[in-house]
């Protein structure tokens, strides 16, 4: 740059230096011209413009932009949007409203575009240190407080080119924009399955109820710190290059990843930080703040989605992420490639929406059919109360009750939107941010029994809320068609096994203990073995044996919640990972294949039926002892229906429920038998 066009350019940004700050030169005597930076690809140059006059030297940064009149690649035309992006941060008043909020950049003083073929852009200087010991701190607060201020519908009217001018989509390194590092990535390991799932990551970001606009290159060269009048660290930015709508955890992942490279403690600490300061900022302004369980899903997938680009297209830029990445695909794919994009498409659909859906008030989408559904329940609902219709008619109860079982079966998501919706419709305010309804307010409205049921309908509704929000753990899950279809047939995918084990144990031992009650009561052989077994203080053994059984039950519920939450389906007993090569960190699985997968199957079958083997042979002694015939009967049930699941087992594995699933009665009856037995003979 010329030192006359410096000059000129100086002249034009004057009657900006009294707001941003600046004396107005008393006579400019010199105009100094320094070079301090270029644009990538050769498109131009930052300047440090000196300005000497009578109130002494001043500084301002001018962004000369020379684009090219030609992008012949995506590569240039998205250096050539940013820079026009760049332009509307300074000119349609986003750098003012940042300052006005405390997030400091630079102050525009002047922008002008050159006929389509570049840009100037001159600002204030900005001076400090690169680094500081309390920079990470400052700069979340900083990211939150720009978080906030375009939060939500405030991100849309700051983006596109009719509006605020920034991205439509925010960081430079998001899916659409990157087709070429993309498609070099390898097809095989960790780095091919994320290549097959960048698509429904992308997609899940976008969908990401965290949606503000973003700085797009948080990285410590577009970030320098000072310190204020309380000696607080105060981070100045600049660079809005790629500043737009996306979803706030990708500026975190970045930030974190490529600059502070945080411990797992320390970054756990900056997310809480990140998230305290958001909290407060949104729920001045009338907001109502993520979860911090949304918040660490929604960071996880924006690393992915930050390491899918950086493993290619910048050489594995940052800190090594992969275990975490790895993790995350562990819960779509359950460590094995799907076939394709869709299939990710599909997992991530099923396995990370609940992670979000939970968050109030209002901003998860809901299926149209459970909208509807609600609607009429809450329809309903009103109707029934007295204030609303006098004649309400009692026996629309039941109709209200067949809504909410619909309800229940459709409900698999719940937002804060239906809940205060239906909470309107019963004209009772909302207690912001609460799962659930308040009973005082609801008892007050409901004062009959078709009121009470409308109470009913309430809680049962408020409660798919708070499920949602207690599924919203970051657990791995099989995703794979055949697992998820068997465990829709089995019906107990969302089901706790330390409870439903030990409750199964006890429904099966119930007939034994009804059997047992009524003959010691009236069989005089059985009578005298009771109390024989007392005679030798052998009660205890027998109710030791029980526990033993309950235990047991116990140990296998927690086997069950870790193969379904692993993704690891019967037959398999272990998990193997590959240790480097082309398949680094692939599990190694037993094969399903014919005819190996029918010998897996059988293999199982067979160590299936030992592991059933000790605790019925020693609750087939004692029950015999007293019970021969009962015991005898129950024995060869209990050895058909095993053996019956064991050979069906082979063909298929669900195909081992329809003997293994009765035999457990035998088994149950036998151990409520010596249970009783234990009883009496303890009490004698």
């Amino acid at each position: 740059m010329e030192k006359a066009e410096a000059r000129s350019l100086v002249e034009r940004c004057l009657p900006r230096f009294k707001d941003a700050g600046l004396l107005a030169p008393d006579g400019i005597t010199d105009v100094k011209v320094r070079a301090i930076a270029s644009l990538w690809a050769g498109m131009g140059s930052v300047y440090d413009l000196a300005v000497s006059s009578k109130n002494g030297i001043q500084h301002v940064v001018a962004k000369r932009v020379q684009l090219p009149k030609r992008c012949d690649s995506i590569g240039d035309q998205r250096k050539k949007d940013s820079y026009d992006v760049e332009a509307a941060f300074y000119q349609k008043g986003h750098a003012e409203r940042l300052i006005s909020v405390g997030c400091m950049v630079p102050f525009p003083l002047h922008v002008e575009h050159s006929r389509g073929e570049g840009v100037t852009i001159c600002m204030t200087k900005v001076e400090g240190k690169p680094a500081h010991p309390r920079g990470a701190d400052a700069f979340v607060s900083w990211l939150a407080r720009l978080h906030a201020t375009y939060w939500g519908r405030r991100a849309d009217e700051a983006c596109g080119s009719d509006a605020g001018g920034l991205q439509l989509q925010g960081c430079y390194w998001h899916l659409d924009t990157r087709p070429d590092e993309h498609r070099k990535m390898p097809s095989s390991g960790w780095m091919g399955r994320l290549k097959l799932a960048a698509r429904a990551i992308d997609l899940r970001l976008k969908a990401d109820t965290l949606q503000s606009v973003c700085h797009g290159d948080a990285k410590g060269a577009n970030i320098i710190y000072a310190s204020g009048e309380g000696g607080e660290v105060i981070p100045l930015v600049y660079d809005f290059q790629y500043c737009g709508k996306a979803a706030v955890t990708k500026d975190l992942a970045y930030f974190f990843n490529v600059e502070a490279q945080p411990s797992e403690a320390e970054e756990e600490r900056l997310l809480r930080l990140y998230h305290s300061e958001l909290t407060k900022l949104l729920g001045a302004q009338g907001d109502v703040p993520p979860e911090l369980a949304a918040l660490k899903t929604s960071l996880e997938l924006a690393l992915c989605d930050w390491r899918r680009f950086s493993e290619i297209g910048l050489g594995g830029w940052g800190d090594d992420a992969r275990h975490r990445v790895q993790k995350v695909l562990d819960r779509l794919d359950g460590g094995r490639a799907l076939p394709n994009e869709e299939a990710y498409i599909d997992a991530m659909q099923r396995e990370v929406h609940e992670a979000i859906a939970g968050v109030p008030p209002g901003i998860t989408q809901l299926p149209t059919a459970f909208v509807d559904t609600v609607e009429r329940v809450a329809a309903r609902a009103f109707a029934a109360l007295p204030e609303a219709n006098n004649d309400a008619d009692v026996s629309s109860d039941s109709e209200v009750l067949e809504l909410v079982e619909t309800v229940r079966n459709r409900a698999t998501t719940w937002s804060h939107e239906a809940h205060k919706s239906i909470m309107e419709k019963l004209g009772i305010q909302l207690n912001e941010g609460h799962p659930c309804i308040s009973l005082l307010a609801v008892s007050r409205r409901c004062g009959d029994p078709t009121g009470l049921i409308s109470w009913f309908v309430l809680q049962t509704l408020a409660l798919f809320q708070t499920l949602n929000v207690q599924r919203s753990r970051y657990v791995p899950r099989c995703t794979c068609a055949g697992c998820q279809k068997a465990k829709a047939k089995m019906g107990m995918e969302k089901t706790n096994f330390m409870v439903i084990f030990p409750v199964m144990q006890v429904v099966f031992s119930l007939p034994g203990v009804i059997g047992a009650v009524v003959a010691i009561r009236q069989s005089p052989f059985v009578q005298d073995r009771v109390e024989s077994i007392a005679a030798m203080s052998a009660g205890p053994l027998y109710l030791s044996v029980f526990v033993m059984r309950f235990t047991l039950a116990l140990i296998q519920a927690s086997l069950g919640n870790a193969r379904r939450d692993s993704g690891i389906n019967v037959p398999d007993q272990h998990a193997y990972k590959v240790v480097g090569g082309t398949a680094d960190g692939a599990l190694v699985l037993m094969d399903e294949s014919e005819p190996f997968g029918r010998f897996n199957r059988a293999q199982r079958g067979v160590q299936n039926h030992l592991e059933q083997i000790f605790p019925m042979v020693l609750e087939f002694v004692l029950s015999g002892y007293v019970f021969p015939w009962t015991t005898a009967a129950l024995a060869s049930v209990w050895a058909i229906l095993r053996c019956w699941g064991a050979l069906s087992y082979a063909n298929d594995r669900m195909a081992r429920i329809k003997g293994n699933l009765p035999s457990n009665f035998c088994l149950g009856a036998m151990a409520g038998i010596v249970l009783t037995i234990g009883v009496f003979a303890s009490l004698k």
